[in-house]
């Protein structure tokens, strides 16, 4: 076990130069501390009323998984094994003969340092289940690319400058002083075109050093969707609704307009969907183990 301001990490998983690595599929980690956060946005009204939310540690992927990453889940068999889906996932995955992501053998999508896309939930899922870390809830996925009240966690001594900040580095808009911050639809490179590599534009990382969370592709999220649950969502550690129809994806795309890859923007899809180009997920790992 390796321990860390009194976190321990479970057994294939390591600390290394101030990240978790994760030895099931190599993924560097951030960690994010215990504490409160302003979710949501007033001026999104799918996001609305912002709210205080407190959330226990966990560590994060610092990049959305790649498609070198995913292979290491094909390699193992990882379609064929049941173990690591759920019920309605493995039924998904036989009856719509699912064996590999949709745009696995498609340029410029299934570069190895390109995000994996074209991949339902019940995929990235199962994926999470095999490397022993989860998919994040809609509220650690939006902690990781806000940062808490405290950045060093409740009772801590570093504020956070825009606990309210409208992108994942701040309030800066992408392209401000001719500098990029994010893959999305005017970025000169890959927007508006395709995907681009994890960790294209390190400055736009969030105060945890996570980075492509603001565009490169939409990420996947544990919750259910619905459009008015911050009206009532629990103040602690929320799961989202019990139920549902669709999905949560967080993060904006590299074709999407600049209020899209805002840090409160939400939007849905069903689990079983594959058809974007442009979707993806990175994974958690639990310190009091998978939620």
């Amino acid at each position: 076990m390796v321990v860390y301001k009194d976190y321990s990490l479970p057994d294939g998983f390591f600390w290394k130069e101030e990240k978790a690595i994760c030895s099931y599929d190599n993924s560097s980690m951030c960690f994010i501390p215990p504490g409160s956060f302003i979710m949501g946005c007033n001026d999104i009204f799918t996001a609305c009323p912002e709210h205080e939310v407190f959330l226990d540690a966990y560590w994060i992927d610092r990049y959305p998984v790649t498609n070198s990453q995913f292979s290491l889940f094909v390699q193992d068999n990882g379609y064929q094994k049941k173990e690591y889906w759920s019920e309605e996932g493995f039924a998904a995955k036989e009856s719509e003969g699912w064996k590999l992501p949709r745009y696995w053998e498609d340029k410029p999508w299934n570069q190895p340092n390109h995000p994996v896309v074209g991949i339902s939930w019940y995929e990235a899922q199962a994926y999470c289940n095999w490397a022993n870390k989860s998919l994040p809830t809609e509220a650690q996925w939006e902690k990781a690319a806000r940062g808490g009240i405290y950045l060093d966690g409740d009772g801590g001594s570093v504020l956070n400058p825009y606990p309210r900040r409208k992108y994942a580095w701040g309030d800066s808009e992408p392209d401000a002083d001719g500098l990029w911050r994010a893959v999305y639809q005017k970025e000169p490179v890959y927007g508006n075109r395709c995907s681009a590599p994890v960790g294209s534009v390190p400055i736009g990382a969030s105060p945890y050093l996570c980075e492509d969370m603001s565009g490169n592709v939409w990420e996947w999220c544990r919750d259910w969707y619905q459009r008015d649950y911050y009206k009532n969502s629990p103040k602690s550690n929320p799961q989202g609704p019990d139920r549902g129809e669709m999905k949560v994806l967080r993060g904006g795309s590299w074709c999407r307009d600049a209020r899209q890859i805002q840090t409160g923007f939400r939007t849905k899809d069903e689990p079983k969907s594959v058809g974007w180009d442009l979707s993806g997920f990175r994974c958690v790992l639990n310190w009091k183990g998978r939620l």
